[in-house]
């Protein structure tokens, strides 16, 4: 509730992972807990034999690092963005505090870490569906805007379908340029990923169509 929010807000630090960035690693040392703001990530771990297994992905909602937070010991898994990602971080002070202030959180998170419990040990898999699609031209010859569309139209009768080019995000936003917004200025960057994720939440395929040359946006595609 808003009671809360004007609590916990300036005791918030934000962090923005690009696509592939490490948010944490298996073995870490660190009992700050996250909330995924936007974006998706994934969570793997590796046992003594080397074996790499993927335990899950999580997505805008969901917290990331109670297991740590609550028993103290090391983390478990390592967590990489799987796309551009926001995340609210607390330290383990703070959120302790919070938990005194508001205990119904403890209840909301504890279902969380049940069913992802409960998800690990019955070897399920959470069902997940590849909604963004970047294009890149691999030339200067291909008419992207051109093949763009055509896909979108497409994908538009499987589908809710958005196609968004850096001049598109630019309307969206209201601010000539916002689309180009490198990770240095965080906030102007953080409202091209939340933007980012609202569209995603509202439509079943999301286009992403690069600028022809290196740009912020082209790399935000990728």
């Amino acid at each position: 509730n808003e009671e809360m929010l004007r609590h916990v807000l300036p005791q918030v630090e934000w962090i923005e992972l690009g696509g592939g960035e490490v948010l944490f690693h298996q073995s870490d040392a660190d009992e700050c807990l996250f909330f995924v703001v936007s974006g998706r990530l994934r969570a793997a771990s590796v046992d003594a034999s080397g074996q790499r297994t993927v335990l899950g992905e999580i997505a805008r909602g969901e917290t990331v690092g109670e297991m740590a937070f609550f028993t103290g010991e090391p983390r478990t898994a390592t967590v990489t963005a799987i796309r551009d990602s926001v995340l609210a971080r607390f330290s383990n002070a703070v959120f302790r505090e919070l938990l005194l202030a508001y205990p119904l959180v403890t209840l909301n998170m504890t279902r969380q870490v049940i069913e992802r419990v409960k998800r690990v040990n019955s070897g399920r898999k959470p069902v997940t569906k590849p909604v963004i699609i970047g294009v890149l031209a691999i030339s200067l010859s291909v008419d992207l805007p051109d093949f763009a569309q055509m896909l979108a139209e497409q994908l538009q009768t499987h589908g809710r379908t958005a196609l968004m080019g850096a001049s598109e995000m630019d309307a969206q936003l209201g601010e000539a340029g916002a689309a180009q917004a490198p990770r240095a200025e965080f906030e102007r960057s953080r409202m091209v990923t939340v933007r980012l994720d609202k569209i995603e939440a509202d439509h079943d395929f999301v286009v992403l169509v690069a600028d022809p040359q290196r740009s912020e946006w082209t790399q935000r595609c990728i």
